[in-house]
């Protein structure tokens, strides 16, 4: 170990003490920088906002005496990965200024350590099926022969392997492991020594904790029945159902192993319970390129309706839009426009068997049709939803299904004015399968793993002729999307997330010639396809991707003399004009009137690098990009129209999610567009949209 240090220290520094500037790792390319840095207490000073270290938080200080045993703990972690060989061979401290130092710890890796033999004493002794899996457990972990040796493979190995026998009742299995090191042939012979036992049963299922909370519901959602064969997973999912009845902070369901020669293992359920009871209030401003609107939140939940855990949830949001102010129109709002909805929500846990939850729910809302850039009218459309659904739901492991059936009336209105000919009420009727595969380490921080879905809807269940007459538009469709996440750790804390999905519309009683005519498009506002916006590209603003048509019947009351087709096919009418909107204003020669159609068909693909600013304090960071494209056409997936935006975001931990802001930009020259539609160029090249939640 070499130093050289100066003799003064700065007047805010401890005397005769060092402030550690920067940590370099040098000679290392197998592992990351940051699995090294993170385990060792030689750290550099940490910075605050972009501002001088020293300034908020507190210098590192210099010890010599660390940084020699992180160069011990540098050379167990090489080990660790199968780096037998590795050394830290100097620790290199240079002055970098009055009182600061900087530490470059230089590495030399070494060849890795290949798996060799891996031998499981004991399994002959099971079935032909239970020796399988207990093979099958050890190389998922990649315990096989040429495989790199890692030692925390090597540990998740052993803990699968305890998994896989418990999981066929094999409650008291006992695995022993040992590794013989070969560094002339840089091998890993492995050895685990398996000790099953005998197979048992689950015996008595006690619960405890629950105070005031009725126990039957409790035991129903558990579903571990007293005779049966023992399994870890069961009892792991007895966890999560308890846990789904949304009445419990936490639960834990433990075997009593306490008894090795009992073949009966009794389960102690210990529940923490939480407030069945909540009102909520709160509110908040939306201001957004479509939009901008005042809104109130209240809502009240009862998790213990009537008895048996059913939950019943009400929410209510009315609000005013602020019209026509919005991003892309700066202008004073001369005009309130009253929106709002109100749902209701009954879940019954344990409904027909002891996993499977029943839902009803209903719910109005009343909202004004509004797009980016769109002219200002003296009447504008809106709609009053009437929404009902029930439905089932059942976890099975990692798979999620839901099956609802869900019932929709749409009146069209207007804002001042009366609708022109031609609107009609929108009754929706369709039986929604949701299917969602979750192999993420965590739902609200994935940092790696699988996340696969799929919603296929079949709308056009004949209802009665007291919700439908002669005339309203009944969609006929299928509609499927499918969408797979994937996350890949890069370090401890950097994590590459992609998404990507697609959507195909097949209509039967609408859009029957494979492309979108006039009469159509109410229909596809309900149905079909967008893109844009905080969870999709978020360059672009809500329904902001994708081709555009002259829906003229979307500004009924644009002239006075209702002639609303001149108005929009004249890019210098008097109604242009008038309105001075930023369409009209940056686009004086593009056609007026443009709306995104929605489509039948829909591609989405998303990467984004996710990493910590300040991890202490709850800081992220991630930069992105997204690309996506809606066409008018059944499967018609248009690769070339990319419609790409990158940006970056700011994402804060809390408990419930982290709120997100995010940034997107339009890049020029890369938005391609339909040269068979009207569509233009977005007046705004960037969407500003805040969240909570990842968006994937």
């Amino acid at each position: 170990m070499s130093f050289a240090l100066g003799a003064a220290g700065c007047a805010h520094l401890p005397k005769g003490r060092y402030a550690i500037d920067d940590v370099d790792i040098v000679g290392q390319s197998q592992l990351e920088a940051s699995d090294i840095e993170d385990r060792i207490a030689t750290a550099s000073s940490p910075r605050f906002l972009g501002l001088p270290q020293g300034v908020i938080l507190d210098y590192e200080l210099f010890d010599r005496y660390v940084l020699e045993r992180d160069l011990v703990r540098v050379e167990r972690i090489y080990r660790a990965h199968g780096f037998y060989e590795a050394h830290a061979r100097a620790g290199r401290v240079e002055k970098t200024g009055e009182g600061h130092v900087k530490v470059t710890i230089v590495v030399d890796e070494g060849p890795i350590v290949l798996v060799g033999d891996v031998t499981l004493d004991g399994i002959t002794l099971l079935s032909i099926d239970d020796a399988a899996a207990a093979l099958k457990a050890v190389r998922r972990k990649k315990m096989r022969e040429k495989q790199p040796f890692n030692e925390d493979n090597y540990d998740q190995a052993r803990e699968g392997l305890i998994d896989a026998l418990a999981d066929r009742g094999y409650a008291f299995a006992q695995v022993k492991g040992s590794v013989e090191v070969d560094l002339a042939q840089h091998l890993a012979h492995v050895r685990y020594m398996v000790t099953a036992g005998q197979q048992a049963r689950i015996g008595a299922v006690a619960i405890n904790g629950l105070g005031d909370i009725p126990e039957a519901p409790v035991r129903r959602a558990i579903d571990l029945a007293p005779g049966e064969v023992y399994s870890a997973s069961k009892l792991t999912s007895a966890r999560q159902a308890v846990l789904a009845l949304g009445v419990f902070a936490d639960a834990e369901v433990a075997p009593d192993l306490r008894n090795p020669q009992s073949p009966i293992v009794p389960v102690n359920v210990r529940v923490l319970p939480s407030e069945l009871r909540a009102v909520r209030l709160g509110g908040g401003i939306e201001f957004t390129p479509i939009k901008t609107d005042l809104h109130v939140l209240t809502g009240w939940e009862d998790r213990n309706f009537l008895g048996g855990l059913r939950r019943l949830t009400i929410d209510v949001r009315p609000g005013l839009v602020l019209y026509p102010t919005s991003l892309s129109n700066l202008v004073l709002w001369d005009r309130y426009l009253p929106q709002g909805r109100a749902n209701i929500e009954l879940r019954q846990p344990g409904f027909i068997e002891a996993r499977t939850g029943g839902t009803a729910r209903g719910g109005i809302n009343l909202y004004p049709v509004l797009f980016e850039d769109q002219m200002v009218s003296d009447t504008v459309l809106g709609y009053r939803d009437l929404t009902s659904g029930v439905g089932l739901d059942r976890p099975f492991g990692p798979l999620n299904a839901n099956v609802f059936y869900n019932f929709q009336t749409s009146f069209p209105f207007a804002y001042g004015g009366s609708l022109p000919e031609g609107f009609k009420k929108v009754v929706i009727s369709y039986v929604d399968l949701t299917t969602n595969l979750d192999l993420r380490d965590d739902a609200l921080h994935p940092h790696k793993g699988l996340f696969i879905g799929n919603d296929l809807q079949f709308a056009g269940i004949p209802v009665t002729p007291n919700f439908r007459s002669e005339g309203d538009l009944f969609p006929i469709d299928i509609k499927v999307q499918p969408e797979v996440r994937g996350y890949i750790p890069l370090s401890r804390k950097w994590t590459l997330a992609l998404r990507a999905t697609t959507g195909f519309l097949f209509p039967s009683n609408y859009a029957t010639g494979g492309d979108l005519e006039s009469k159509d498009f109410q229909e596809v506002y309900f149905r079909g396809f967008y893109s844009g916006g905080p969870n999709s590209n978020r360059g672009y603003p809500y329904r902001g991707v994708g081709t555009r048509d002259q829906l003229s019947f979307l500004l009924p009351g644009i002239t006075p003399s209702g002639d609303v087709a001149t108005a929009c096919t004249v890019p210098d009418s008097l109604a242009c004009k008038t309105a001075m909107t930023t369409y009209c204003v940056q686009h004086p020669d593009a056609v007026a009137c443009n709306f995104p159609t929605g489509g039948l068909s829909l591609w989405e693909a998303s990467i984004e690098l996710r990493f910590p600013i300040f991890p202490n304090a709850g800081l992220g960071g991630a930069i992105f990009c997204d690309a996506s494209d809606v066409s008018r056409q059944k499967l018609h997936l248009r690769w070339l129209y990319l419609h790409l935006s990158c940006g970056a975001g700011l994402h804060y931990d809390t408990p419930i999610g982290p709120i997100r802001l995010d940034a997107g930009f339009q890049l020029p020259g890369l938005q391609v567009l339909d040269p068979n539609s009207t569509e233009p160029a977005s007046s705004s090249f960037y969407a500003i949209s805040l969240g909570i939640g990842e968006a994937f």
